[in-house]
């Protein structure tokens, strides 16, 4: 077993300024120098084995203010902050609404707490196996606290990371054998994931495409259908509007008809259920794509044919039917209300 107290770093100048660091090597502001000083004050005597810290500067310093030669201080890069990509260095205020919508999809040009949390895996177990019957200190980052609660405390990652926050002198966590057992990073303590797609149509009868960033790790430069995983106590419909207008700026119109319904086997063994829905919007003109995207198109089944995609001919060929029988639907109300007038 491995006793672990976790204590966050020192205040840094764009802490006070209210920026979000990320990956940037934050400085620590001369009020984080005095509380550095009195985190060294908080543990006299030899009470760890060893301090363990993240390369920021902001870590490390942290651990050389607060104990200087009173214990080994080890930088480790997998206690990193996480990598907000294009957003490191943006006011807090604009990168903290982002925290939810990146459990699993990555910050652009960054990562997602999903990741964050499997290097964090990595480190503990190499922590278990080298340093069972210690006591450590590590000193991080925000995201390497909600590792440690996802994987020593089993607490949701999405939950994790979205739980309010508030300091407090020490957190104590228990790592030993079997404490991760049954855990995945990305599972979330689920049987399964789910995934939602949206197959939108416009006025004109064909359905909106987005084409993947040539960064993306899975399926990279393709075509798809806006969508993502339901997170934490979404509905279905809830997962569905969320995707759409974050994905395309557009907002969907209540109700959704299923068109598929499928599970695969990803290369980690974790099961995903996806479920395709047709869904129509309010207003298919100002399509505005998100970062993860590099461009969209309206097609029909001949003009996906010839893009490259993932594998979504069968949705839009059903949404097409639909989308017949609904012209045919409304052609013969139309004609009706005409006799009747």
């Amino acid at each position: 077993m491995v006793e672990i107290v976790f204590e966050s770093h020192a205040t840094t100048r764009d802490n006070q300024n209210y920026f979000a660091s990320g990956h940037a090597d934050a400085e620590l502001s001369p009020l984080g120098v005095r509380q550095a000083k009195e985190l060294g004050e908080r543990y006299p005597g030899g009470v760890f084995d060893v301090v363990l810290c993240s390369d920021l500067r902001r870590s490390y310093k942290t651990a050389e203010l607060a104990f200087g030669n009173r214990f080994p201080i080890i930088r480790d890069v997998r206690l990193r902050e996480c990598d907000y990509g294009s957003l490191t260095g943006h006011p807090s205020d604009e990168v903290d609404p982002e925290k939810a919508r990146r459990i699993t999809r990555p910050f652009p040009d960054g990562e997602s707490y999903s990741q964050v949390a499997s290097r964090l895996k990595s480190f503990l177990d190499d922590l278990l196996s080298g340093r069972d019957g210690q006591r450590v200190l590590i000193i991080g980052h925000r995201a390497t606290q909600y590792g440690l609660e996802h994987w020593l405390n089993r607490i949701p990652l999405a939950r994790a990371v979205t739980a309010a926050w508030a300091w407090q002198p020490g957190w104590t966590y228990r790592l030993e054998a079997g404490s991760m057992a049954g855990m995945a990073y990305d599972k979330q303590n689920k049987l399964h994931i789910v995934a939602v797609t949206a197959v939108i149509r416009n006025e004109d009868g064909k359905f909106l495409v987005l084409k993947r960033s040539e960064r993306e790790v899975a399926h990279p430069g393709k075509y798809t259908f806006p969508g993502g995983k339901v997170e934490g106590n979404e509905s279905i419909e809830e997962a569905l509007a969320e995707e759409v207008h974050e994905e395309t700026g557009l907002t969907m119109k209540p109700g959704k008809i299923l068109l598929k319904d499928a599970s695969f086997v990803r290369p980690d063994d974790q099961t995903v259920k996806v479920l395709s829905y047709f869904v129509e919007v309010e207003d298919a003109a100002p399509v505005v794509i998100s970062d993860d995207f590099t461009d969209f198109r309206w097609v029909d089944l001949a003009e996906l044919q010839a893009l490259p995609h993932v594998g979504i001919e069968e949705e839009l060929r059903q949404a097409e039917a639909i989308n017949d029988v609904s012209d045919e639907i409304r052609q013969a109300i139309k004609t009706k209300s005409q006799r009747d007038e």
